[in-house]
């Protein structure tokens, strides 16, 4: 089920309606916005199936672009978290968005374009997934917390399947003591977190370092850290998130003391 996004649907029916729809899709969003929920809502209201090649390979798009050319009904191709497809797999990828076969759908979902090509880009349609109100996400939990932490859908629904309390707890006791810890005490933060929760983590002390703020504590410094290392990780798959994070605690922790002096 789709909530919220309105206005992005609304677009979408006029497209279909006025049979206008690009057969080249973007859609842009953090994780966990509901990029892939809105391409398989577009396939409902499109009467089209879903097709997920095994990876975003060059192989796997020419087996895409071949599959292409059979088909007589509507298809989409979805190609998720696209970030890291590669320079040889993206212009394979062109040959099929430069002449797409009449029924034949690609929607592209990115946290970030950067990393595609512009002649990809130049070819394709482009929509940025809304945020989300307070309401549209008390349709998913009504912890209050854990909405101000996550978000979106797909990061609730991942905290929901955790002991984010645990971590969250965690990542408060960082945010209070970050600026009294050594150096190398800095490198031992992500001990006891699984790598998998890693990003998840980021937020957790976001939203930690926002309730310094609001009781009139001076963070600026360590937001924007924070910000930019959740922006790194979010442009490419392929960053080393252990090192990422380690060397934002680095920051954060000289931050921090240059905050007391």
């Amino acid at each position: 089920m789709l909530i919220g996004q309105d206005s992005l649907k609304g677009r979408l029916i006029e497209l279909l309606n006025s049979d206008n729809l690009p057969n080249t899709i973007i859609f842009i969003g953090p994780k966990g916005q509901g990029k892939r929920t809105v391409a398989h809502w577009l396939a409902e209201q499109m009467e089209a199936p879903v097709y997920i090649p095994p990876d975003l390979k060059i192989d796997s798009i020419r087996e895409l672009n071949a599959d292409s050319r059979t088909i007589s009904s509507p298809k989409i191709y979805l190609l998720a978290d696209a970030e890291d497809m590669t320079v040889q797999a993206q212009n394979a990828l062109l040959k099929l968005a430069e002449e797409p076969p009449e029924n034949a759908y690609i929607i592209i979902t990115v946290q970030d374009t950067a990393a595609l090509l512009q002649t990809i880009l130049s070819r394709s349609i482009t929509f940025r997934l809304d945020g989300y109100t307070m309401d549209e996400l008390y349709q998913f939990t009504g912890d209050d917390e854990l909405i101000k932490i996550a978000g979106n859908p797909g990061t609730i629904n991942k905290l929901s399947e955790m002991d984010y309390e645990g971590l969250l707890k965690h990542a408060k006791k960082v945010v209070a003591n970050i600026g009294k810890i050594s150096a190398s005490n800095a490198f031992n933060i992500l001990k006891g977190i699984d790598k998998e929760d890693y990003e998840l983590f980021i937020p957790m002390l976001i939203h930690a370092y926002g309730e310094m703020v609001a009781q009139g504590i001076k963070c600026g410094e360590q937001l924007t850290v924070l910000y930019e290392t959740k922006n790194l990780l979010e442009r490419s798959k392929s960053v080393n998130k252990q090192n990422a994070l380690e060397m934002m605690f680095i920051r954060l922790r000289e931050a921090a003391r240059n905050e007391v002096q």
